[in-house]
């Protein structure tokens, strides 16, 4: 059975138009939010849990499922596997935080690697990107907590995990190439270029496990997809300013990196992409109970990513007027 994104025919019957389409999805919420009665916003939100929590037991689905599924996709071991998890999404799997990642560690064996998103809040980009010197550690490596979902929190606390040294976009990993996959972020000079744990990951064509359901289609290999083709979007990929920024490592000692940040008001319609490689059959797509699980390598997605852009399927845009202004820290190409 196929996952299909739930907005993706809309995507591809229609002029998209995504500025226009999210002021008006923002504003009708705002009117429902207003016209509503607490009470009755409640009770409507009480009547939804319990629809999705019938549903989610009547679809329930126990470790066995997600172990054979996961060999069905394709991970074997010695694999080295990047996982974006929605752990609130997934709840008809019957099985705790801590027994997913074993049996995700276990599906690459002790030859393979798991690797998990763990970033910080979004204050720091917002921090980062007006450039200049912070004057206090924006991010301990031990302590900053992953807001990346609740799994990769619990990752990275785990004895076995590394992480790497980044104030934006760190990651953690567990298994043989742990060290390899995060050693070496602090030199990055932009997240996601030669030094970063993505590019070694597309280096090397790792696997990109999405289990649960994201919304707008959540990857964060499409910012590595648009680092290597930035020269060609009409808006820029990272701020203007480079800003030196005190961390602390694994070691407990302060370093001083020097980093820019991510453009996180570049967007693109990325469901739109997911649909096209999904019908072609470079996106695999399953369902374990009522969860969608979708696979595929590294290298497959950039090339797909760059073939569409270039013809027109996919279209960057800013989610804010001024989000490309030199005031707001970016400069428009």
């Amino acid at each position: 059975m196929s996952f299909r994104p739930d907005s993706a025919a809309a995507l591809s019957r229609n002029t998209y138009m995504p500025g226009v389409t999210n002021s008006f999805i923002k504003a009708g919420k705002r009117l429902l939010h207003r016209t509503i009665p607490r009470s009755l916003e409640r009770q409507l939100k009480t009547g939804w849990n319990s629809v999705l929590s019938y549903h989610d037991k009547l679809c329930s689905v126990d470790k066995k499922a997600l172990r054979s599924t996961l060999e069905d996709v394709g991970v074997r071991s010695g694999e080295i596997v990047f996982v974006h998890s929605a752990y609130d999404r997934m709840r008809s799997i019957q099985a705790t935080p801590v027994e997913m990642i074993e049996i995700f560690c276990e599906s690459v064996g002790h030859a393979g690697t798991i690797v998990m998103p763990t970033f910080p809040r979004e204050e720091l980009y917002q921090i980062i990107k007006q450039g200049g010197d912070c004057q206090h550690a924006l991010f301990d490596c031990r302590r900053t907590p992953s807001y990346s979902g609740y799994l990769t929190e619990i990752f990275r606390r785990m004895p076995e995990s590394e992480r790497s040294l980044h104030p934006t976009h760190p990651v953690a990993a567990r298994g043989a190439a742990a060290a390899w996959v995060t050693a070496g972020h602090e030199r990055s000079r932009a997240p996601f270029d030669e030094h970063s744990p993505f590019h070694k990951l597309h280096q090397c064509n790792a696997m990109i496990l999405r289990i649960g359901r994201f919304k707008q289609g959540a990857m964060t290999f499409r910012h590595l997809a648009d680092h290597l083709i930035q020269d060609e979007l009409p808006y820029p990929v990272y701020s203007e300013k480079s800003a030196r920024v005190p961390v602390i490592g694994k070691d407990g000692k302060e370093h001083v990196l020097l980093t820019k940040a991510l453009n996180r008001d570049l967007s693109c319609n990325h469901l739109r992409l997911l649909d096209r490689m999904a019908r072609e059959g470079s996106l695999t797509t399953v369902k374990i109970g009522a969860v969608p699980l979708s696979m595929v390598r590294v290298q497959t997605y950039v090339e797909a990513y760059q073939r569409f852009y270039r013809q027109g399927v996919i279209r960057h845009y800013p989610r804010s007027p001024a989000a490309t202004s030199r005031a707001a820290g970016w400069t428009r190409r």
